[in-house]
């Protein structure tokens, strides 16, 4: 046991230090004289799309291989890219009880996974719909056993990719021209909660002279995991100032006072507050608040209502409620590619992914008004904040489809000029249905039609939600590289390329929730479209032997909101008078594009969390809890694009024979930064 925590904690550091140590043969390596500098493959590295050698790269990459993620025991990319620390601030994962629950994403240096650029093979692939609009990648969409690496650039990359490169670039590189079958299972279990994981995964390929075709399948499970199953995020309470009553939020975890809170109470006569005197209290907790079917008995309502307003029975959601949602994941990759002539090839990449999974929330809890004869109401109050128990848990299912198909052809006019142009198509789609909500239709029903039978009455409440989300991206690209003149370095490089892709993007809500007829849900619909025309060149200038410059620059203009511009030099560097010291500079301007539902989305509903520091302040109370608030979201059309400038300096030291220490410093400026106003603001 203590050797394979060691080893993976070991992993898990050296995939994430950009600053330390590092073990290979990795960084400059420039042609000594006498070398054979043909001899070393050409390839395209991650933040240039110029084909050449390892020795020029003015951005610190930083790959994690397959093998590394399989020392670690990653299960996933999402839990590969945790794994760096370059994760800093978190990152989204399945969580229970909303639209996105199904999504995994990478918070890259901690500024936000809609500034990072994720990419498949080094092409664009349409985001998710349930993450704001197709603002991030949904990281489960991406068949884990395929991956051959990943590469991440934590610098500004957009004079190359264009919008949402701004802290950086992940790029997914899948495993291709495999021969061979290979079959693996796994099964892990937990014994602090019921999250069981399981995996079973396919990989088959054939190959000949002149092609070759790799198909890989994937099946992944693992269990939702309950709020109930953790200390953590359990639900509790103390007495712990010891005035024999329980202070809700100061005193309590995981407990809300939407349980049965008769506001205002009808008996209250404006007299000073007496604990023992149901007259005194603005807030009653009704008859009958004992603790069963997860009430928690009386609770005092200080930082709800006010301090001396009475009492509420306070309802514990965490007893119920799944913290993480569970992830049933089908996905496959196929690539095949052929040489159709010995100066042209031929591609085709092929991604399907389905993902479902299963989250649970507490019974739905809303404001409204008092069930006629519920024996609970003793003071004949006419409203309250209800926790609706008798209609059932909310669950929500969560379907995802992801189709995305690349063809591409490349060929090479002489020696000096090559070509690509490449078709994606790329469609993903999120339905998702949450079962047991309120219906406010169906209890004005119940009540203006007097219905007393029970069973009749609690069907009437009774709702189904509906979430359809639909994201479709259409994208041709073309591109040429030739070389340009001979230098002291060798052979100055230069690329240059033409895109244009549209993206669709609609989220349909059911009409009830849209009307606000529907308690405890959130959301609303939201549509969108727009196209871009984008232009970019790159060059590459072996000054000297031991100096290297390059140079960017991309123009992107969008339909709906204008233009950008983005640039970027760099400069690498490998000191004469000091074998093994190399020195890289990097400086660059970047964007991000609005998101479609920041745009066009309509209002939408959430109870969010906040702490009300002032009105702790004001009642003495520390330390100050936090509660849920009724917040409104809604969108701008006329957002502009975030700006962003960015600046990176590294020093690389290879000495022994395998080792290399380094030292790297990044710096960005983020303007217009597109933010939503929280509660908490």
């Amino acid at each position: 046991m203590f050797r394979k925590d060691s080893l993976r904690t070991c992993v898990r550091l050296a995939l994430g230090l950009s600053t330390g140590f590092a073990m290979g043969h990795s960084g400059l390596v420039l042609a000594e004289e006498g070398d054979d500098a043909d001899a070393l493959e050409e390839v395209v590295v991650t933040g240039s799309r110029i084909k050449r050698t390892l020795n020029s790269a003015s951005q610190e990459v930083i790959t994690i291989t397959a093998e590394d993620m399989r020392i670690t025991g990653d299960i996933s990319v999402a839990d590969a890219l945790r794994s760096s620390n370059l994760n800093s601030f978190g990152s989204f994962r399945e969580s229970s009880g909303n639209s996105a629950q199904s999504n995994a994403t990478f918070n890259l240096r901690g500024l936000g996974a809609s500034r990072a650029l994720v990419l498949v093979n080094g092409k664009r692939i349409t985001g998710s719909p349930s993450l704001g609009g197709g603002g991030s990648v949904n990281l489960n969409m991406i068949p884990f056993s395929a991956v051959d690496r990943i590469e991440l650039i934590a610098d500004g990359a957009s004079a190359v990719y264009g919008s949402d490169a701004v802290t950086g670039v992940i790029n997914i590189i899948m495993r291709k021209g495999y021969d061979g079958f290979r079959l693996n299972a796994r099964y892990g279990d937990r014994d602090r909660d019921g999250g069981v994981e399981e995996s079973l995964s396919l990989q088959i390929g054939a190959s000949s002279d002149r092609g070759s075709v790799s198909v890989a399948v994937e099946y992944d499970a693992r269990d939702e995991v309950y709020d109930s199953d953790r200390s953590f995020t359990a639900a509790r309470k103390n007495d712990a100032d010891g005035d024999g009553y329980i202070t809700g939020y100061a005193e309590t975890e995981g407990i809300s006072f939407y349980g049965y809170t008769l506001f205002p109470n009808p008996v209250y006569t404006g007299a000073a507050f007496d604990p023992t005197d149901e007259t005194t209290w603005q807030v009653h907790p009704g008859a009958n608040c004992t603790e069963e079917n997860g009430f928690q008995g009386p609770m005092k309502s200080d930082l709800v209502f006010g301090p001396d307003t009475g009492f509420y029975c306070g309802y514990a959601y965490a007893l119920v409620s799944a913290n993480r949602a569970s992830v049933q994941r089908l996905n496959t990759y196929v690539n095949a590619e052929y040489e159709l002539t010995d100066s042209i090839d031929a591609s085709v990449d092929i991604l399907f992914a389905n993902n479902e999974s299963f989250g649970r929330y507490a019974p739905p809890a809303a404001p409204g008004p008092t069930i006629p004869g519920d024996p609970r109401n003793s003071v004949g109050a006419t409203s309250g904040y209800f926790r609706w128990t008798d209609i059932g848990t909310r669950d929500n299912v969560v379907n995802d489809d992801l189709i995305n198909i690349d063809f591409g052809l490349t060929g090479d006019i002489s020696d000096e000029i090559s070509w690509e142009v490449y078709a994606t198509f790329s469609e993903y789609r999120s339905v998702s249905v949450g079962r047991s909500y309120l219906s406010y239709a169906g209890l004005e029903y119940n009540i203006a039609y007097d219905i007393q039978d029970f069973d009749t009455f609690v069907a009437n409440l009774k709702a189904t939600t509906l979430d359809d989300n639909k994201q479709k991206m259409t994208k041709y690209f073309g591109g040429m590289q030739w070389d340009l003149f001979e230098m002291g370095g060798g052979t100055a490089q230069t690329y240059w390329a033409m895109e244009y892709f549209e993206v669709d993007y609609a989220a349909l809500v059911d009409a009830q929730s849209e009307a606000g007829l529907i308690g405890g849900s959130a959301g609303n619909s939201a549509q969108g479209y727009r196209d871009v025309t984008a232009f970019s060149a790159e060059a590459i200038f072996p000054v000297t032997d031991w100096l290297e410059i390059d140079a960017a620059i991309r123009f992107d203009d969008y339909s709906d909101f204008g233009n950008a511009t983005s640039p970027r030099f760099g400069a690498i560097a490998q000191i004469p008078s000091v074998d093994g010291l190399t020195v890289k500079a990097s400086w660059g301007e970047g964007f991000r594009a609005p998101n479609l539902s920041d745009m066009y989305g309509l209002t939408s509903f959430s109870a969010s969390g906040a702490t009300d520091n002032w009105g702790c302040q004001l009642a003495g109370q520390d330390p100050c809890p936090s509660r849920q608030f009724d917040t409104y979201i809604g969108s701008n059309p006329d957002l502009e694009a975030e700006e962003s400038e960015t600046f990176s300096f590294g020093v690389e030291y290879a000495f022994l024979e395998n080792w290399k220490a380094s030292v790297n410093y990044f710096d960005v400026t983020l303007s217009n930064a597109i933010e939503n106003i929280t509660a908490q603001d």
